[in-house]
C-alpha cells in the first residue's frame, strides 16, 4: 500500500507528484478552508458583539481573516505537494515594494 502511495503519477519540473502528496494537499486544503470559515464566523458572530464592533467593520475584518487564511492554506498545500515557495516570496516582496511606491502621493 505504501508503495502505491509513493508511486509517481507525473512530474512538474523536477518535482514528482505522488498520490500521498495529493492526499496530504487535499487534507491541508480541506482543513484550511474549514478553519478560515470558522475564523470568519468567530470574528463576525462572537468577537464583534463582545467588543462592540460595528457590523460592517466585523464583516470586513471577517473577510480579511478569511482571505488571509485561504492564502496561507494555498501556500501550505503547495508546500505539501513539494513546491518551493521561495521564488514566490521574492516576487511577493517585489510586488509589495512596487505597490508601496505606487500608493505614495
Amino acid at each position: 500500500m505504501i508503495e502505491i502511495l509513493n508511486q509517481p503519477l507525473f512530474a512538474i519540473g523536477s518535482n514528482e507528484i505522488t498520490p500521498a502528496k495529493l492526499i496530504s494537499a487535499a487534507l491541508v486544503l480541506g482543513i484550511g478552508w474549514w478553519a478560515s470559515r470558522r475564523l470568519r464566523h468567530l470574528i463576525k458572530e462572537i468577537l464583534a458583539p463582545r467588543f462592540g464592533i460595528l457590523p460592517s467593520t466585523a464583516f470586513a475584518l471577517g473577510a480579511v481573516g478569511f482571505y488571509l487564511g485561504v492564502a496561507m492554506t494555498l501556500a501550505l498545500a503547495f508546500a505539501a505537494l513539494g513546491f518551493d515557495l521561495g521564488s514566490l516570496a521574492l516576487i511577493a516582496g517585489a510586488l509589495s515594494v512596487g505597490i508601496g511606491f505606487g500608493l505614495q502621493n
